[in-house]
């Protein structure tokens, strides 16, 4: 394990306390939890970008009938009486 040293706001600080304190576990290990968590879905959104812009550089887009039946699918533009 590698040691960090990370300055937090005396607000975050405070919160942090208080869920080590309500959940019996050490400020450490939530830590590392939140950053391990954090740096996951970064990481998961930073290849889902580079997929994205992928498919745009090779012109693979969505038909407008596609378009059409997934937002139908999901009500989206659908007037609600």
């Amino acid at each position: 394990m590698t040691s960090l040293t990370v300055n937090l706001s005396s607000e975050l600080s405070r919160r942090l306390e208080a869920l080590a304190k309500e959940s019996g576990q050490p400020v450490e290990v939530i830590a590392d939890k939140a950053i391990d968590e954090f740096v996951a879905r970064e990481v998961e959104a930073i290849a889902d970008i580079r997929a994205g812009l992928s498919e745009a550089e090779a012109g693979d887009f969505a038909t407008d009938r596609e378009v059409a039946a997934t937002f139908q699918r999901l009500g989206i533009g659908q007037t609600r009486n």
